[in-house]
């Protein structure tokens, strides 16, 4: 939603001048028959998908921001994408896709400071500091600009030229520096290039700027044969096989190894909840289902309700199943997920999270406190198939269903296989 709701044609707005006019006071929520009576209902839905904060102060919130604080920068991105959007949009996705180059973080660097034009070329520090030598350290004849040094200087081509499937990227004099960087990651045709191919690319400019800096610096004289035997060792190093692809790696690490599921502790009930999310329809489907030390089924649930995102339905998905323990008066409970950035807000407030999803958690922290104990788990999808069932369900379905200890067949092979993990877990 850009900007206030437009209300219908004709209808009575007679009393409505803030946002609280439209939630219903008694219940928290929002006033459904009010707002259906006000708005179209594609702007119902958008409402009825931010959940009012229950007992918490009001907050203005900046929509141009993930966590809804105010900043200039957001402002400013704004401003531009209004005055400049197919430029604005085309800078950024090739700057993510510079950042996701599947190499080390040197040479994405390097690459970011080339496409911006910043690299420290000699043409570029004579029109700071007036040094009088221009000249490009390679040819000795032309200027040292970014454009001639990586793609028309005669050294440099030689370098690229013994590199087959990058001679035809190097033949376009026409393209600026950023067109040229754009196109190693399209193909001939212009259709998406393997990502192996920007890395190539990047790699054999980084290894000519090296040996630029050597010349300038250390006043060697390589020849482009020598530059290119350099090169290729390195490029066969990053290939798929190395373990360069596996650079990035996360700290949550808790039951990441974890390939099914896990019973309770005895006297603790574990609350398995996952959301199904589908940005092409309207409504998102919820699932729970409640066992006990020894893979009992205590109750299940299967629900369907609005959310604005997926990161929303995870965080919603928690806060209904705090919510269904505290009306069933649970004690000590195991809430599991398969959401890793909702479980790793509320167990150390790292991560990043939606400030629509941010309200929702701290709801959950303040109902949690009801319960004698709690413990937030995060495992992965496949490990939690049951509850997965049931929110793809509700989704596809459309239902609100609630099973007390028999839960419905279609579980049956799935809290089969799990009920075999706690049998070969018991030692």
């Amino acid at each position: 939603m850009e900007g206030p709701p437009t209300p219908l044609d004709g209808c009575n707005l007679l009393g409505l001048h803030t946002v609280s006019n439209l939630i219903d006071p008694s219940l928290g929520t929002w006033n459904s028959t009010l707002l259906h009576s006000t708005f179209s209902n594609e702007t119902c839905w958008q409402i009825e998908s931010i959940r009012p904060r229950s007992g918490l102060p009001d907050i203005r919130r900046w929509a141009l921001t993930k966590n809804g604080d105010f900043s200039v920068k957001s402002l400013h991105h704004k401003l531009n994408l209004h005055s400049f959007p197919l430029t604005v949009h085309h800078r950024n996705n090739i700057w993510h896709k510079i950042w996701s180059l599947k190499t080390i973080p040197r040479i994405q660097m390097f690459v970011w400071k080339l496409y911006n034009l910043i690299l420290p070329v000699k043409d570029y520090i004579n029109r700071i500091l007036h040094t009088n030598d221009p000249l490009c350290p390679f040819c000795d004849m032309h200027n040292e600009t970014v454009h001639h040094l990586f793609i028309d200087c005669p050294f440099s081509r030689a370098v690229w030229f013994h590199f087959h499937q990058a001679t035809h990227l190097h033949l376009h004099h026409d393209l600026s520096v950023e067109e040229w960087i754009s196109s190693w990651f399209l193909g001939n045709n212009g259709q998406e290039q393997e990502i192996g191919w920007a890395v190539k690319c990047a790699t054999i400019c980084w290894h000519i700027w090296k040996v630029r800096c050597k010349v300038v610096f250390e006043h060697v004289n390589p020849s482009p044969r020598d530059v290119a035997c350099s090169i290729m060792p390195y490029l066969f190093s990053i290939q798929p096989s190395s373990p360069i692809h596996a650079l990035q790696t996360t700290n949550d690490q808790t039951t990441d190894n974890v390939s099914y599921w896990t019973a309770p502790s005895f006297h603790v009930i574990k609350l398995n909840y996952s959301a199904s999310y589908s940005q092409s329809v309207n409504n998102v489907g919820l699932g729970f289902i409640l066992r006990d030390h020894a893979g009992r089924v205590l109750g299940a649930r299967s629900l369907s309700v609005a959310a604005s995102s997926a990161e929303e339905s995870d965080g919603l998905a928690l806060l209904t199943a705090v919510q269904w323990a505290v009306t069933l008066q649970l004690r000590n409970v195991v809430f599991e997920g398969d959401a890793r950035v909702i479980t790793r807000y509320l167990t150390s407030n790292q991560g990043t999270v939606g400030w629509r999803t941010k309200n929702l958690l701290d709801e959950t922290k303040i109902l949690a406190e009801s319960l004698d104990s709690t413990v937030y788990v995060y495992i992965k999808k496949n490990v939690n198939k049951v509850a997965s069932i049931l929110a793809k369900k509700a989704r596809i379905m459309l239902v609100d269903d609630t099973w007390n200890h028999q839960p419905p067949s279609f579980l049956f092979e799935s809290l089969n296989a799990d009920i075999q993990s706690v049998i070969m877990d018991v030692p």
